[in-house]
């Protein structure tokens, strides 16, 4: 009965509207059916089990006079009298309801967020919502933070003892945000792969794949897919062992100043479908450069030698028989149509420098 009258008091908080409390036992299949297709998880679809006894809580809570931010709680029958927020990943927008589950699973009232928008790809909801990019850009987890607090204290009839937050990569650059921005939000915050220079770790994968030639698949210096798998495969078999120990990783990248000459046709390390001509060579000593603004001055880390090129080689799509150039990885076409630009004739093709700094300084 608390679980459902939770609705009655919720919907008299100023900026708080409640879309459903229900109690769940533990095993419960939920449905998810409003989950838009980017936030799917493979595995669970539009899915989610119950971790425990619970009440599910969903609201709808007001960041601004036009934007407003969706709220899920799990709130175990036996509570461990914690809190605890979780962030995104990428672009946001999904609930991460792995973390819902397993912070329930352990007695804490648990909440996620859709960080202000649904959806994990795409750029219309960017377009023309600048209270929508400030939700993603550092606001939502506060709005969280606010919102779960109210949600704990009326459900279960106090506060908290401690309040704590956790995250990974866009997750991770929220809740450092959270601790520059809003101090007294968490007693505890968790942070893991923080992205804290998101535009710039978004940018480079652009970057890179403009250094390849990209996206003239013809040009003598651009270095296919096939390529890159075989040029990776090669650089951990070669560096692999130097640490002493051959176990398929180079155990310090920084220290070796890889030669991709020694990739190249007629050496014999790679064989002659995907060995590197000599304008080949310089684009992959390229890649291995960091990147610079267009100033000249280093704004960001080299790739790292061993570690897949997927971000940036993954670049071509078959098209009705025909090879085409699309990035695969789509966060650089998405965000600087969406959020950076406002410009749906944006295009990554001509993706450069300038890009990229217009969009820092705008921040």
């Amino acid at each position: 009965n608390s679980c459902q009258q939770l609705a009655t008091t919720l919907n008299l908080l100023p900026g708080i509207s409640v879309l459903n409390t229900t109690h769940i036992t533990n095993g419960t299949q939920i449905a998810l059916p409003d989950l838009v297709p980017s936030c799917a998880n493979a595995a669970s679809y539009n899915l989610a089990t119950a971790t425990t006894d619970m009440c599910r809580v969903i609201v709808n809570a007001s960041s601004s006079a036009s934007s407003t931010n969706r709220i899920e709680a799990w709130l175990p029958d036996k509570w461990n009298g914690r809190f605890l927020a979780t962030g995104n990943g990428g672009t946001g927008g999904c609930i991460d309801y792995g973390n819902l589950q397993n912070g329930a699973s352990f007695g804490f009232a648990t909440f996620g967020t859709n960080g202000g928008h649904d959806g994990q790809s795409g750029h219309d909801f960017f377009l023309n919502k600048p209270e929508n990019i400030n939700d993603f850009g550092y606001r939502a987890i506060h709005v969280e933070a606010e919102t779960g607090k109210q949600v704990v204290e009326h459900y279960y009839g106090r506060k908290a003892d401690y309040n704590y937050y956790s995250g990974c990569s866009t997750g991770g650059r929220q809740g450092f945000e959270e601790a520059i921005l809003y101090p007294e939000d968490f007693d505890g915050i968790l942070i893991g792969a923080v992205a804290v220079d998101w535009l710039r770790i978004v940018a480079s994968k652009g970057l890179l794949a403009r250094r390849l030639g990209w996206p003239d698949l013809a040009s003598p210096s651009y270095v296919s897919a096939a390529q890159w798998a075989a040029i990776v495969t090669a650089q951990v078999a070669l560096l692999d062992p130097l640490d002493g120990v051959k176990d398929g990783i180079i155990d310090n990248p920084t220290l070796h100043n890889f030669d991709p000459s020694m990739l190249a046709c007629g050496i014999g390390v790679l064989n002659s479908s995907v060995c590197l001509s000599a304008a080949q060579v310089n684009t992959v000593r390229e890649i291995y450069q960091p990147l610079a603004n267009t100033s000249g001055h280093v704004v960001y880390p080299s790739f790292e030698v061993g570690v897949p090129t997927g971000v940036f080689s993954a670049n071509t799509e078959v098209v009705n028989g025909t090879t085409i150039p699309r990035l695969k990885y789509g966060l650089v076409d998405d965000f600087w149509r969406g959020a950076v630009y406002n410009d749906t004739s944006f295009s990554v093709l001509n993706f450069t420098t300038k890009d990229m700094d217009f969009a820092t300084n705008l921040n």
